[in-house]
């Protein structure tokens, strides 16, 4: 009998092992890099349309590293504000074209507004574009 409830917890164990989907700091950041490369590929058609092809190629690592930055401090203020839950609908959002996809799940959504997560997405972006010099190499670019 005892061999037997050790077989099932160390079964039930398991299983919830296999079902539990915790979401590393890795896994984030490359959901956030994915997410802020298809954005610029879209500002490249839009915003930034009236570069040239040379000047989109020399403003791409200013960008690049913009990008690093900001989703380095993305990260982080995730990690520190939001739970394992949210975290890894977040990255389901991410993953599937946009963080305003959390909103579908009600719990993820009140806990990302809750920790003001747009507005510290806001303002990592504002910090990375201008330390990175992608702001100053993109006026110099549009002059």
């Amino acid at each position: 009998m005892k061999t037997t409830i050790s077989a099932l917890f160390l079964c039930l164990v398991a299983t919830s092992a296999v079902n539990a989907e915790s979401v590393n700091r890795s896994d984030l950041y490359a959901a956030c890099i994915g997410y802020q490369n298809i954005k610029w590929k879209e500002s490249e058609k839009g915003t930034l349309n009236y570069l040239t092809a040379l000047q989109l190629k020399q403003l791409a690592p200013y960008n690049f590293e913009a990008t690093k930055q900001r989703c380095d401090c993305t990260v982080t203020a995730a990690f520190k504000d939001l739970s394992d839950e949210t975290i890894q609908a977040y990255s389901k959002a991410l993953n599937e074209g946009g963080d305003g996809i959390i909103l579908k799940n009600v719990k993820a959504a009140a806990e990302f507004k809750k920790a003001d997560m747009l507005d510290k997405g806001i303002a990592c972006s504002e910090k990375s574009l201008a330390s990175s010099g992608f702001e100053k190499k993109l006026m110099e670019l549009s002059k």
